[in-house]
Protein backbone atom coordinates (compact mmCIF):
# COMPACT_ATOMS: atom_id res chain seq x y z
CA UNK A 1 0.00 0.00 0.00
CA UNK A 2 1.16 3.43 -0.82
CA UNK A 3 1.67 5.40 2.38
CA UNK A 4 2.20 9.01 3.23
CA UNK A 5 5.87 9.25 4.19
CA UNK A 6 7.08 11.86 6.57
CA UNK A 7 10.52 13.25 6.69
CA UNK A 8 12.43 12.98 9.92
CA UNK A 9 12.31 16.69 10.55
CA UNK A 10 8.53 16.71 10.55
CA UNK A 11 8.34 13.72 12.84
CA UNK A 12 10.73 15.16 15.35
CA UNK A 13 8.84 18.42 15.37
CA UNK A 14 5.77 16.50 16.55
CA UNK A 15 3.42 19.36 15.94
CA UNK A 16 0.87 17.95 13.57
CA UNK A 17 -2.39 16.19 14.39
CA UNK A 18 -4.29 13.53 12.65
CA UNK A 19 -6.82 15.12 10.36
CA UNK A 20 -5.98 13.54 7.02
CA UNK A 21 -5.99 9.89 6.26
CA UNK A 22 -5.08 8.53 2.89
CA UNK A 23 -5.19 5.25 1.07
CA UNK A 24 -4.80 4.20 -2.50
CA UNK A 25 -4.80 1.65 -5.16
CA UNK A 26 -5.66 -1.73 -3.77
CA UNK A 27 -8.91 -3.45 -2.92
CA UNK A 28 -9.33 -3.96 0.82
CA UNK A 29 -11.97 -4.81 3.39
CA UNK A 30 -12.97 -1.27 4.23
CA UNK A 31 -16.32 0.38 4.50
CA UNK A 32 -14.70 3.29 2.66
CA UNK A 33 -13.41 1.40 -0.37
CA UNK A 34 -9.80 2.34 0.37
CA UNK A 35 -7.61 1.47 3.30
CA UNK A 36 -6.80 4.63 5.25
CA UNK A 37 -3.36 5.32 6.59
CA UNK A 38 -2.54 7.79 9.32
CA UNK A 39 -1.66 11.28 8.27
CA UNK A 40 -2.03 14.81 9.52
CA UNK A 41 -2.66 18.34 8.41
CA UNK A 42 -3.15 20.68 11.33
CA UNK A 43 -1.82 21.55 14.74
CA UNK A 44 -2.64 19.61 17.89
CA UNK A 45 -3.64 21.51 20.99
CA UNK A 46 -4.72 18.71 23.30
CA UNK A 47 -1.49 18.21 25.26
CA UNK A 48 -0.66 21.91 25.66
CA UNK A 49 -4.19 22.72 26.78
CA UNK A 50 -4.01 19.95 29.37
CA UNK A 51 -0.67 21.18 30.66
CA UNK A 52 -1.92 24.78 30.88
CA UNK A 53 -4.87 23.67 33.02
CA UNK A 54 -2.65 22.47 35.87
CA UNK A 55 -1.92 19.00 37.19
CA UNK A 56 -4.75 16.75 38.36
CA UNK A 57 -5.15 13.18 39.57
CA UNK A 58 -7.65 10.76 38.07
CA UNK A 59 -8.47 7.14 38.90
CA UNK A 60 -8.75 4.41 36.32
CA UNK A 61 -9.27 0.72 35.64
CA UNK A 62 -6.99 -0.60 32.89
CA UNK A 63 -6.62 -3.91 31.11
CA UNK A 64 -3.44 -5.77 31.99
CA UNK A 65 -1.98 -7.73 29.09
CA UNK A 66 -1.32 -11.46 29.60
CA UNK A 67 1.96 -10.80 27.78
CA UNK A 68 3.24 -8.81 30.76
CA UNK A 69 3.43 -5.21 31.89
CA UNK A 70 1.98 -3.38 34.88
CA UNK A 71 -0.04 -0.18 34.58
CA UNK A 72 0.76 0.77 38.16
CA UNK A 73 4.51 0.67 37.48
CA UNK A 74 4.94 1.57 33.83
CA UNK A 75 7.54 3.71 32.10
CA UNK A 76 5.05 4.74 29.44
CA UNK A 77 2.42 6.02 31.85
CA UNK A 78 5.08 7.89 33.83
CA UNK A 79 6.21 9.64 30.64
CA UNK A 80 2.68 10.42 29.54
CA UNK A 81 2.01 12.02 32.92
CA UNK A 82 4.69 14.59 32.03
CA UNK A 83 2.95 15.31 28.71
CA UNK A 84 -0.66 15.34 29.92
CA UNK A 85 -0.16 16.79 33.40
CA UNK A 86 -2.51 14.07 34.64
CA UNK A 87 -1.44 11.61 37.31
CA UNK A 88 -3.30 8.31 36.95
CA UNK A 89 -3.97 5.99 39.86
CA UNK A 90 -4.49 2.67 38.11
CA UNK A 91 -6.05 -0.63 39.07
CA UNK A 92 -4.87 -3.49 36.87
CA UNK A 93 -7.57 -5.77 35.42
CA UNK A 94 -6.04 -9.07 34.21
CA UNK A 95 -7.57 -10.57 31.11
CA UNK A 96 -8.91 -13.67 32.85
CA UNK A 97 -11.07 -11.65 35.27
CA UNK A 98 -11.88 -8.71 33.00
CA UNK A 99 -15.58 -9.47 32.47
CA UNK A 100 -16.16 -10.25 36.15
CA UNK A 101 -14.32 -7.19 37.45
CA UNK A 102 -16.01 -4.87 34.96
CA UNK A 103 -19.45 -6.17 35.93
CA UNK A 104 -18.69 -5.86 39.64
CA UNK A 105 -17.47 -2.27 39.35
CA UNK A 106 -20.43 -1.18 37.24
CA UNK A 107 -22.89 -2.80 39.66
CA UNK A 108 -21.25 -1.12 42.64
CA UNK A 109 -21.93 2.38 41.33
CA UNK A 110 -18.54 3.45 42.72
CA UNK A 111 -16.71 4.06 39.47
CA UNK A 112 -13.22 5.35 38.71
CA UNK A 113 -12.88 8.43 36.53
CA UNK A 114 -12.02 6.39 33.44
CA UNK A 115 -11.93 2.80 32.25
CA UNK A 116 -9.21 2.03 29.73
CA UNK A 117 -9.00 -0.97 27.42
CA UNK A 118 -11.82 -2.89 29.13
CA UNK A 119 -13.56 -3.69 25.83
CA UNK A 120 -17.03 -2.43 26.60
CA UNK A 121 -19.43 -4.03 24.14
CA UNK A 122 -22.22 -2.23 22.31
CA UNK A 123 -24.74 -3.81 24.66
CA UNK A 124 -22.80 -2.71 27.75
CA UNK A 125 -22.48 0.83 26.44
CA UNK A 126 -26.20 1.30 25.81
CA UNK A 127 -27.11 -0.40 29.12
CA UNK A 128 -24.74 1.55 31.34
CA UNK A 129 -25.19 4.73 29.34
CA UNK A 130 -28.97 4.57 29.67
CA UNK A 131 -28.58 3.93 33.39
CA UNK A 132 -26.65 7.18 33.75
CA UNK A 133 -23.39 5.51 34.76
CA UNK A 134 -21.37 6.57 31.69
CA UNK A 135 -20.68 10.10 30.53
CA UNK A 136 -22.18 11.01 27.11
CA UNK A 137 -18.93 11.96 25.40
CA UNK A 138 -20.66 13.62 22.46
CA UNK A 139 -21.38 16.56 24.77
CA UNK A 140 -17.63 17.08 25.33
CA UNK A 141 -16.13 16.45 21.91
CA UNK A 142 -14.91 20.04 21.65
CA UNK A 143 -12.22 18.83 24.06
CA UNK A 144 -11.16 16.15 21.56
CA UNK A 145 -10.13 17.97 18.36
CA UNK A 146 -8.10 15.07 16.97
CA UNK A 147 -10.90 12.56 17.34
CA UNK A 148 -13.49 15.07 16.12
CA UNK A 149 -11.51 15.44 12.90
CA UNK A 150 -11.70 11.69 12.39
CA UNK A 151 -15.48 11.75 12.82
CA UNK A 152 -15.73 14.35 10.08
CA UNK A 153 -13.57 12.38 7.67
CA UNK A 154 -14.88 8.90 8.39
CA UNK A 155 -18.65 8.81 8.98
CA UNK A 156 -18.47 5.05 9.58
CA UNK A 157 -16.68 5.74 12.86
CA UNK A 158 -19.56 7.88 14.10
CA UNK A 159 -21.99 5.27 12.78
CA UNK A 160 -20.30 2.51 14.77
CA UNK A 161 -20.01 4.34 18.10
CA UNK A 162 -23.32 6.25 18.19
CA UNK A 163 -25.97 4.43 20.17
CA UNK A 164 -29.65 4.49 19.11
CA UNK A 165 -30.35 7.11 21.81
CA UNK A 166 -28.07 9.46 19.85
CA UNK A 167 -25.24 9.49 22.38
CA UNK A 168 -21.60 8.45 22.16
CA UNK A 169 -20.45 6.74 25.35
CA UNK A 170 -16.99 5.58 24.31
CA UNK A 171 -13.89 6.34 22.29
CA UNK A 172 -12.75 3.48 20.05
CA UNK A 173 -9.63 1.59 19.17
CA UNK A 174 -9.18 1.99 15.40
CA UNK A 175 -7.30 -0.10 12.88
CA UNK A 176 -6.36 1.80 9.73
CA UNK A 177 -4.64 0.03 6.87
CA UNK A 178 -4.79 -3.34 5.16
CA UNK A 179 -1.98 -4.97 7.13
CA UNK A 180 -3.33 -4.21 10.59
CA UNK A 181 -6.87 -5.32 9.73
CA UNK A 182 -6.15 -8.61 7.99
CA UNK A 183 -5.01 -11.76 9.80
CA UNK A 184 -3.12 -14.30 7.68
CA UNK A 185 -2.06 -17.94 8.02
CA UNK A 186 1.61 -18.81 8.40
CA UNK A 187 3.51 -21.98 7.56
CA UNK A 188 6.86 -23.18 8.89
CA UNK A 189 8.91 -22.80 5.73
CA UNK A 190 11.74 -24.96 7.09
CA UNK A 191 9.31 -27.85 7.43
CA UNK A 192 8.20 -27.48 3.82
CA UNK A 193 11.82 -27.37 2.71
CA UNK A 194 12.72 -30.40 4.83
CA UNK A 195 9.98 -32.42 3.15
CA UNK A 196 10.48 -30.95 -0.35
CA UNK A 197 6.88 -29.78 -0.48
CA UNK A 198 5.27 -26.88 -2.35
CA UNK A 199 2.52 -24.64 -1.06
CA UNK A 200 -0.93 -26.26 -1.23
CA UNK A 201 -3.35 -24.95 -3.83
CA UNK A 202 -6.52 -26.65 -2.59
CA UNK A 203 -8.01 -27.59 0.78
CA UNK A 204 -7.24 -31.26 0.05
CA UNK A 205 -3.60 -30.42 -0.61
CA UNK A 206 -3.54 -28.38 2.60
CA UNK A 207 -4.74 -31.47 4.49
CA UNK A 208 -2.09 -33.58 2.76
CA UNK A 209 0.56 -31.10 3.88
CA UNK A 210 -0.62 -31.34 7.49
CA UNK A 211 -0.51 -35.13 7.25
CA UNK A 212 3.08 -35.01 6.00
CA UNK A 213 4.01 -32.70 8.86
CA UNK A 214 2.57 -35.26 11.31
CA UNK A 215 4.14 -38.35 9.80
CA UNK A 216 7.54 -37.38 8.37
CA UNK A 217 9.46 -35.76 11.24
CA UNK A 218 9.06 -32.36 9.60
CA UNK A 219 11.23 -30.54 12.15
CA UNK A 220 14.04 -33.04 11.58
CA UNK A 221 14.86 -33.63 15.24
CA UNK A 222 14.59 -37.41 15.02
CA UNK A 223 11.30 -37.56 16.93
CA UNK A 224 8.42 -38.18 14.49
CA UNK A 225 5.80 -37.66 17.20
CA UNK A 226 6.41 -34.13 18.50
CA UNK A 227 5.01 -32.15 15.56
CA UNK A 228 1.71 -30.26 15.84
CA UNK A 229 0.68 -29.74 12.20
CA UNK A 230 -1.95 -27.03 12.87
CA UNK A 231 -2.29 -25.01 16.07
CA UNK A 232 -4.65 -22.23 17.15
CA UNK A 233 -5.66 -20.64 20.37
CA UNK A 234 -9.39 -21.20 20.88
CA UNK A 235 -10.57 -17.72 19.86
CA UNK A 236 -8.73 -17.92 16.52
CA UNK A 237 -9.98 -21.33 15.40
CA UNK A 238 -13.38 -20.58 13.89
CA UNK A 239 -12.62 -17.07 12.56
CA UNK A 240 -9.83 -18.68 10.52
CA UNK A 241 -11.39 -21.94 9.37
CA UNK A 242 -14.75 -20.36 8.49
CA UNK A 243 -13.12 -19.04 5.32
CA UNK A 244 -12.44 -22.63 4.24
CA UNK A 245 -16.24 -23.01 3.97
CA UNK A 246 -17.35 -19.56 2.80
CA UNK A 247 -18.67 -18.49 6.21
CA UNK A 248 -18.28 -15.13 7.93
CA UNK A 249 -18.53 -13.23 4.65
CA UNK A 250 -18.93 -9.85 6.37
CA UNK A 251 -15.85 -10.39 8.47
CA UNK A 252 -15.43 -13.52 10.58
CA UNK A 253 -13.73 -11.95 13.59
CA UNK A 254 -16.53 -9.83 15.08
CA UNK A 255 -19.41 -11.77 13.50
CA UNK A 256 -19.36 -15.51 14.24
CA UNK A 257 -23.13 -16.00 14.50
CA UNK A 258 -24.53 -14.03 11.57
CA UNK A 259 -23.39 -13.19 8.06
CA UNK A 260 -25.17 -12.60 4.74
CA UNK A 261 -26.63 -15.15 2.34
CA UNK A 262 -25.86 -13.68 -1.07
CA UNK A 263 -28.22 -16.07 -2.88
CA UNK A 264 -31.22 -15.22 -0.72
CA UNK A 265 -30.26 -11.57 -0.08
CA UNK A 266 -30.94 -12.15 3.60
CA UNK A 267 -29.16 -12.55 6.92
CA UNK A 268 -27.86 -16.05 7.63
CA UNK A 269 -27.53 -17.71 11.03
CA UNK A 270 -24.13 -19.33 10.60
CA UNK A 271 -24.21 -22.19 13.16
CA UNK A 272 -27.20 -23.90 11.57
CA UNK A 273 -26.04 -23.51 7.95
CA UNK A 274 -25.11 -26.60 5.95
CA UNK A 275 -21.67 -25.09 5.39
CA UNK A 276 -21.17 -25.00 9.15
CA UNK A 277 -21.87 -28.73 9.31
CA UNK A 278 -19.31 -29.28 6.55
CA UNK A 279 -16.79 -27.28 8.57
CA UNK A 280 -17.46 -29.30 11.71
CA UNK A 281 -16.97 -32.56 9.80
CA UNK A 282 -13.64 -31.31 8.49
CA UNK A 283 -12.45 -30.07 11.88
CA UNK A 284 -13.50 -33.32 13.55
CA UNK A 285 -11.39 -35.22 11.03
CA UNK A 286 -8.40 -32.96 11.71
CA UNK A 287 -8.88 -33.35 15.45
CA UNK A 288 -9.30 -37.13 15.33
CA UNK A 289 -6.27 -37.54 13.07
CA UNK A 290 -4.24 -35.24 15.36
CA UNK A 291 -3.64 -32.81 12.53
CA UNK A 292 -5.28 -30.10 14.65
CA UNK A 293 -3.82 -29.31 18.05
CA UNK A 294 -5.89 -31.38 20.49
CA UNK A 295 -5.40 -28.70 23.17
CA UNK A 296 -7.11 -26.03 21.06
CA UNK A 297 -10.13 -25.68 23.35
CA UNK A 298 -7.99 -25.11 26.44
CA UNK A 299 -5.71 -22.54 24.80
CA UNK A 300 -7.50 -19.36 25.83
CA UNK A 301 -4.55 -16.98 26.20
CA UNK A 302 -1.81 -15.64 23.97
CA UNK A 303 0.60 -17.17 26.49
CA UNK A 304 -0.60 -20.63 25.42
CA UNK A 305 0.19 -20.17 21.74
CA UNK A 306 3.49 -18.40 22.48
CA UNK A 307 4.62 -21.43 24.50
CA UNK A 308 4.22 -23.61 21.40
CA UNK A 309 5.26 -21.26 18.60
CA UNK A 310 8.57 -20.47 20.30
CA UNK A 311 9.47 -24.15 20.02
CA UNK A 312 9.96 -25.81 16.64
CA UNK A 313 6.86 -27.99 16.98
CA UNK A 314 4.13 -26.13 15.02
CA UNK A 315 3.65 -26.34 11.27
CA UNK A 316 0.84 -23.87 10.57
CA UNK A 317 -0.73 -21.14 12.71
CA UNK A 318 -2.85 -18.02 12.23
CA UNK A 319 -1.64 -15.97 15.17
CA UNK A 320 0.52 -12.86 15.39
CA UNK A 321 3.89 -13.49 13.75
CA UNK A 322 5.89 -12.03 16.63
CA UNK A 323 4.38 -14.58 19.02
CA UNK A 324 6.84 -17.06 17.56
CA UNK A 325 9.70 -15.14 19.16
CA UNK A 326 13.09 -16.01 17.67
CA UNK A 327 11.41 -18.43 15.27
CA UNK A 328 9.16 -15.81 13.70
CA UNK A 329 11.17 -15.62 10.48
CA UNK A 330 10.68 -19.34 9.94
CA UNK A 331 6.95 -18.76 9.51
CA UNK A 332 6.06 -17.27 6.14
CA UNK A 333 2.59 -16.30 4.99
CA UNK A 334 0.78 -19.28 3.51
CA UNK A 335 -0.65 -18.40 0.08
CA UNK A 336 -4.42 -18.67 0.03
CA UNK A 337 -5.71 -21.93 -1.44
CA UNK A 338 -9.17 -22.76 -2.80
CA UNK A 339 -11.69 -23.69 -0.14
CA UNK A 340 -14.01 -26.70 0.17
CA UNK A 341 -16.17 -25.37 -2.67
CA UNK A 342 -13.37 -24.50 -5.07
CA UNK A 343 -13.40 -20.77 -4.29
CA UNK A 344 -10.86 -18.40 -2.80
CA UNK A 345 -12.26 -16.36 0.07
CA UNK A 346 -10.62 -14.88 3.12
CA UNK A 347 -12.95 -13.41 5.71
CA UNK A 348 -10.67 -12.96 8.72
CA UNK A 349 -10.70 -9.18 8.45
CA UNK A 350 -11.50 -6.54 11.05
CA UNK A 351 -13.60 -3.40 10.59
CA UNK A 352 -11.95 -0.02 11.01
CA UNK A 353 -13.63 0.34 14.42
CA UNK A 354 -12.04 -2.73 15.98
CA UNK A 355 -12.83 -1.92 19.61
CA UNK A 356 -15.87 0.28 20.13
CA UNK A 357 -15.58 0.49 23.93
CA UNK A 358 -11.85 1.13 24.40
CA UNK A 359 -12.34 4.15 26.66
CA UNK A 360 -15.28 5.26 28.80
CA UNK A 361 -15.68 7.99 31.41
CA UNK A 362 -17.74 7.82 34.58
CA UNK A 363 -20.72 10.16 34.63
CA UNK A 364 -19.60 11.18 38.14
CA UNK A 365 -16.08 12.27 37.21
CA UNK A 366 -15.10 15.78 38.28
CA UNK A 367 -12.84 16.10 35.23
CA UNK A 368 -14.85 15.33 32.07
CA UNK A 369 -13.01 17.85 29.87
CA UNK A 370 -9.58 16.73 31.01
CA UNK A 371 -10.51 13.07 30.59
CA UNK A 372 -11.39 13.72 26.94
CA UNK A 373 -8.23 15.77 26.37
CA UNK A 374 -6.16 13.00 27.95
CA UNK A 375 -7.58 10.34 25.61
CA UNK A 376 -7.66 12.56 22.53
CA UNK A 377 -3.87 12.80 22.45
CA UNK A 378 -3.67 9.18 21.27
CA UNK A 379 -5.43 10.14 18.02
CA UNK A 380 -2.77 12.73 17.13
CA UNK A 381 0.33 11.85 15.13
CA UNK A 382 2.65 12.24 18.11
CA UNK A 383 0.17 10.27 20.19
CA UNK A 384 0.07 7.51 17.58
CA UNK A 385 3.84 7.19 17.64
CA UNK A 386 3.84 6.98 21.43
CA UNK A 387 0.85 4.60 21.44
CA UNK A 388 2.39 2.19 18.94
CA UNK A 389 6.14 2.64 19.29
CA UNK A 390 6.77 4.15 22.71
CA UNK A 391 9.61 6.60 23.21
CA UNK A 392 12.57 7.51 21.03
CA UNK A 393 15.85 6.18 22.34
CA UNK A 394 14.09 3.81 24.72
CA UNK A 395 11.79 1.59 22.67
CA UNK A 396 12.32 2.93 19.14
CA UNK A 397 14.81 4.76 16.98
CA UNK A 398 15.12 5.89 13.39
CA UNK A 399 17.03 3.83 10.85
CA UNK A 400 19.27 5.20 8.12
CA UNK A 401 16.22 5.90 5.96
CA UNK A 402 14.47 7.89 8.66
CA UNK A 403 12.00 5.06 9.29
CA UNK A 404 10.72 4.13 12.74
CA UNK A 405 12.13 0.88 14.10
CA UNK A 406 12.16 -0.77 17.48
CA UNK A 407 15.40 -0.86 19.43
CA UNK A 408 17.50 -4.01 19.42
CA UNK A 409 16.48 -4.68 23.02
CA UNK A 410 12.93 -5.20 21.82
CA UNK A 411 13.72 -6.88 18.50
CA UNK A 412 16.34 -9.26 19.88
CA UNK A 413 15.56 -9.28 23.56
CA UNK A 414 18.45 -10.61 25.68
CA UNK A 415 15.96 -12.34 28.00
CA UNK A 416 14.31 -14.19 25.13
CA UNK A 417 11.08 -12.18 25.31
CA UNK A 418 8.94 -11.86 22.20
CA UNK A 419 8.53 -8.38 20.75
CA UNK A 420 5.09 -8.07 22.34
CA UNK A 421 6.40 -9.17 25.72
CA UNK A 422 9.42 -6.87 25.57
CA UNK A 423 7.30 -3.90 24.49
CA UNK A 424 4.88 -4.52 27.37
CA UNK A 425 7.68 -3.88 29.84
CA UNK A 426 7.66 -0.24 28.72
CA UNK A 427 4.27 0.66 27.27
CA UNK A 428 0.73 -0.50 28.06
CA UNK A 429 -1.22 1.83 25.78
CA UNK A 430 -2.51 -0.63 23.20
CA UNK A 431 -6.14 -1.78 23.46
CA UNK A 432 -7.12 1.66 24.69
CA UNK A 433 -8.34 4.63 22.59
CA UNK A 434 -6.08 5.31 19.65
CA UNK A 435 -5.02 4.17 16.21
CA UNK A 436 -3.04 1.18 15.04
CA UNK A 437 -2.01 1.99 11.49
CA UNK A 438 0.19 0.50 8.82
CA UNK A 439 2.17 3.71 8.95
CA UNK A 440 3.09 3.96 12.62
CA UNK A 441 2.66 0.46 14.01
CA UNK A 442 5.74 -1.75 13.73
CA UNK A 443 4.57 -5.01 15.21
CA UNK A 444 3.23 -8.39 14.14
CA UNK A 445 0.72 -7.09 11.59
CA UNK A 446 3.35 -4.97 9.84
CA UNK A 447 6.27 -7.37 10.28
CA UNK A 448 7.90 -8.13 6.94
CA UNK A 449 6.46 -11.66 6.72
CA UNK A 450 2.93 -10.28 7.13
CA UNK A 451 3.50 -7.46 4.64
CA UNK A 452 4.97 -9.86 2.10
CA UNK A 453 1.98 -12.16 2.52
CA UNK A 454 -0.69 -9.51 2.07
CA UNK A 455 -0.92 -9.91 -1.75
CA UNK A 456 -1.93 -13.55 -1.25
CA UNK A 457 -5.12 -12.47 0.53
CA UNK A 458 -6.05 -8.92 -0.35
CA UNK A 459 -8.08 -9.69 -3.48
CA UNK A 460 -10.25 -12.26 -1.71
CA UNK A 461 -11.59 -10.36 1.28
CA UNK A 462 -15.16 -9.07 1.81
CA UNK A 463 -16.24 -5.89 0.10
CA UNK A 464 -18.05 -4.90 3.29
CA UNK A 465 -16.92 -5.65 6.83
CA UNK A 466 -19.56 -5.13 9.48
CA UNK A 467 -18.97 -3.39 12.74
CA UNK A 468 -21.16 -4.62 15.58
CA UNK A 469 -24.81 -3.61 15.30
CA UNK A 470 -26.34 -1.21 17.82
CA UNK A 471 -29.67 -1.73 19.60
CA UNK A 472 -32.03 0.38 21.68
CA UNK A 473 -32.02 -0.17 25.43
CA UNK A 474 -35.11 -2.40 25.32
CA UNK A 475 -33.86 -4.33 22.29
CA UNK A 476 -30.49 -4.74 23.93
CA UNK A 477 -31.92 -6.23 27.11
CA UNK A 478 -33.81 -8.82 25.08
CA UNK A 479 -31.12 -9.72 22.55
CA UNK A 480 -28.37 -9.93 25.18
CA UNK A 481 -30.24 -12.63 27.08
CA UNK A 482 -31.06 -14.51 23.88
CA UNK A 483 -27.54 -14.27 22.51
CA UNK A 484 -25.97 -15.43 25.76
CA UNK A 485 -27.98 -18.66 25.68
CA UNK A 486 -27.51 -19.20 21.95
CA UNK A 487 -23.77 -18.51 22.01
CA UNK A 488 -23.27 -20.81 24.99
CA UNK A 489 -25.12 -23.61 23.22
CA UNK A 490 -23.21 -23.08 19.97
CA UNK A 491 -19.85 -23.04 21.76
CA UNK A 492 -20.65 -26.20 23.71
CA UNK A 493 -21.93 -28.16 20.73
CA UNK A 494 -19.26 -26.93 18.33
CA UNK A 495 -16.52 -28.16 20.67
CA UNK A 496 -18.41 -31.43 21.22
CA UNK A 497 -18.80 -32.10 17.48
CA UNK A 498 -15.15 -31.29 16.76
CA UNK A 499 -13.73 -33.37 19.60
CA UNK A 500 -16.15 -36.22 18.95
CA UNK A 501 -17.88 -36.26 22.32
CA UNK A 502 -21.10 -35.76 20.34
CA UNK A 503 -21.49 -37.41 16.92
CA UNK A 504 -22.50 -35.35 13.91
CA UNK A 505 -25.39 -37.76 13.44
CA UNK A 506 -27.04 -35.54 16.05
CA UNK A 507 -26.89 -32.52 13.74
CA UNK A 508 -30.65 -32.39 13.11
CA UNK A 509 -31.39 -32.53 16.82
CA UNK A 510 -28.78 -29.82 17.40
CA UNK A 511 -30.47 -27.54 14.85
CA UNK A 512 -33.94 -28.27 16.23
CA UNK A 513 -32.90 -27.05 19.67
CA UNK A 514 -32.51 -23.49 18.35
CA UNK A 515 -36.30 -23.22 18.29
CA UNK A 516 -36.34 -23.70 22.06
CA UNK A 517 -33.64 -21.05 22.35
CA UNK A 518 -35.94 -18.60 20.49
CA UNK A 519 -33.68 -18.20 17.50
CA UNK A 520 -36.43 -16.51 15.47
CA UNK A 521 -36.72 -13.76 18.08
CA UNK A 522 -32.95 -13.35 18.15
CA UNK A 523 -32.75 -13.03 14.37
CA UNK A 524 -35.63 -10.55 14.45
CA UNK A 525 -33.59 -8.25 16.68
CA UNK A 526 -30.50 -8.77 14.54
CA UNK A 527 -32.58 -7.77 11.52
CA UNK A 528 -33.52 -4.50 13.26
CA UNK A 529 -29.88 -3.82 14.08
CA UNK A 530 -28.84 -4.63 10.52
CA UNK A 531 -31.50 -2.34 9.04
CA UNK A 532 -30.41 0.46 11.37
CA UNK A 533 -26.77 -0.14 10.43
CA UNK A 534 -27.55 -0.25 6.70
CA UNK A 535 -29.67 2.91 6.86
CA UNK A 536 -26.81 4.79 8.52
Amino acid sequence: MMKMKRCLAVLTALCLILTGLCGCGRKQAAETGAAPTAGSAQESTSSTRAADDGKITMTGLAWASPQGGDNTDCYGWDEYEKISNVHMEWENVPNDILAERKSTVMASGSLPDIMYGLSFSNSELIRYGSQGLLLPLDEYLENAPNFSSLLEQYPQIRQAITMPDGHIYSLPFLKMGDNVRLMEMYVNQDWLNNLGMDYPETLDEFTDMLTAFRDQDANGNGDPSDEIPLSFRKSHLLPTVMSFFGLGNRGSVNQTLVDYNEKDNALRFIPSASEYKDMLEYLHMLYEEKLLDNEVFTMSSSRDIVAKLTQDIVGVHADYTTNAGNLQDKFLALPLFTNAYGEKTWNRVLPMVDGIGAFVVSAKTEHPERALQWADYFYSVEGQIMYNMGFEGVTYEYDENGELTYTQELLNNPDGLTLTQARAQYISFQSGPGIMSDEYFKGAETYHTAVEGLPYYIDYIPKDVWSSFNYTYDENEEITALQTDIQSYVDEMTAAFITGTRPLEEWDAYVAEFENLRLDEFMGYVQKGYERYSAD
